[in-house]
């Protein structure tokens, strides 16, 4: 009765975050759950995230409870939406805590074994279908056959899905968009063929209009209200860096990007924002684009010339952690991938592809992403010829280039 009273109290949304953090203040909250005074007003480590641990979790429970009539186990839902982070309580990776955590305390509420082996592999993985959508290649059946292997049951799926969700937008604005909804469901739809004894669908989900864009002949870009940017190209050296660079120069900060090569033809989608409030002219964009890939504009010079007129201050310098390249095995059988991570800069994307151009290496894929103040870039990467990158002095030397071009 206690855990059913306690799940009506979850599934009320939004309206039981101020009920519990009176239960709290009473010292009500934590008879039920014990190691709440754990999280309780606890900082995050991250600077995207908009609450405390504590606050963080109720707005989770908050955010999961509409979605509750899409899963087949709204009850698990609630619960991995509460338990997700509970390890932050603790010293540790936070993920490995709450894996050791999860199923005594699901047991103490008065679940089964199976539903607890179920939410604790919700805390495992509740960072998997969000990093696997921005990071990795979704036609890639290797990406798809590994996040199979992991989550196991298409239950899992569905809520490890709905979960994702609501910890995004618990999370903070930037890390929810229509962009990475379709991300999302783009991976779950092929996770969920092959979980459920079939292949891994062929082709990428695209709109007619994308689809469309693809075949032109000449550069097309379409820009959408709320900045998405769409560039379609006939495949060539360094587009990926002119695309990101024309965007700095116009001032626009770049969210998310996913870039792909499909034939003899380029696609990139970007989910950008204005660093200072208004929208560029996109016209403009386009024509800028056009001279920086027929060799009218220099871009790199042009952002050279950006980063003098507004340098970075020492302090914030010395406060930055320093950027790192990872080249990551087993994550694609046709491209080597190497992943970097950063703090954050003006151009940084575009210096970054810059180095990745003048290294001679073809990049078949990117998907990258700001959260907060740190980027996290993954390339997939051939030699020019098409093979993979394997030599590891080679390697080294990529991962030094791409790590100086991020420190600018």
């Amino acid at each position: 009765a206690v855990r059913d009273a306690l799940l009506a109290l979850l599934g009320a949304g939004h309206a039981a975050v101020p009920v519990i953090e009176t239960l709290d203040a009473v010292g009500l909250w934590e008879r039920y759950l014990p190691w709440w005074p754990r999280v309780r007003s606890k900082p995050q480590r991250n600077s995207f995230h908009r609450f405390t641990v504590d606050r963080h979790l109720l707005e989770a429970v908050a955010e999961a409870a509409p979605l509750m009539r899409e899963v087949g186990r709204p009850d698990l839902l609630l619960m991995g939406a509460l338990l997700h982070d509970m390890g932050k309580g603790w010293p540790g990776d936070h993920t490995d805590v709450g894996v050791t955590l999860a199923p005594p305390e699901m047991r103490r509420l008065g679940f089964s074994d199976a539903d607890a082996a179920d939410v604790t592999a919700l805390v495992r993985h509740h960072l998997l279908l969000a990093e696997t959508a921005t990071r990795r290649d979704l036609d890639d059946p290797a990406t798809v056959l590994l996040v199979a292997r992991s989550v196991g049951r298409r239950e899992v799926l569905q809520l490890l899905r709905s979960l994702t969700e609501a910890d995004s937008i618990a999370t903070g604005p930037a890390m929810w968009s229509d962009w990475k909804r379709g991300l999302l469901d783009q991976l779950t739809w092929r996770v969920a063929a092959v979980l459920g004894g079939e292949d891994p669908p062929p082709g990428r989900v695209l709109s007619d209009e994308q689809r469309a864009l693809l075949g032109s002949a000449e550069m097309q870009l379409v820009a959408t209200p709320d900045g998405e940017v769409t560039v379609a190209s006939p495949d060539q050296p360094g587009l990926l860096a002119a695309f990101a660079g024309v965007l700095t120069l116009h001032r626009q900060e770049i969210r998310g990007l996913e870039a792909y090569t499909e034939g003899t033809s380029a696609l990139t989608i970007a989910l950008t924002s204005p660093r200072f409030g208004s929208p560029p002219d996109w016209n403009a964009v386009r024509n800028d684009l056009r001279r920086s890939l027929a060799g009218t504009l220099d871009v790199a010079d042009e952002l050279a010339k950006r980063a003098t007129a507004y340098p970075v201050s020492r302090s914030a310098e010395l406060l930055a952690a320093a950027p790192k390249a990872l080249w990551l095995d087993g994550v694609s059988d046709r491209a080597s991938v190497v992943e970097l991570r950063a703090p954050d800069a003006m151009g940084l994307l575009a210096r970054v592809a810059f180095a990745l151009t003048l290294s001679g290496l073809q990049v078949v894929n990117a998907r990258c992403s700001t959260l907060g103040v740190e980027v996290v870039d993954a390339f997939y990467v051939t030699e020019a010829d098409g093979s993979l990158v394997a030599d590891r002095d080679r390697r080294a030397t990529v991962a030094a280039a791409l790590e100086a071009a991020a420190r600018g």
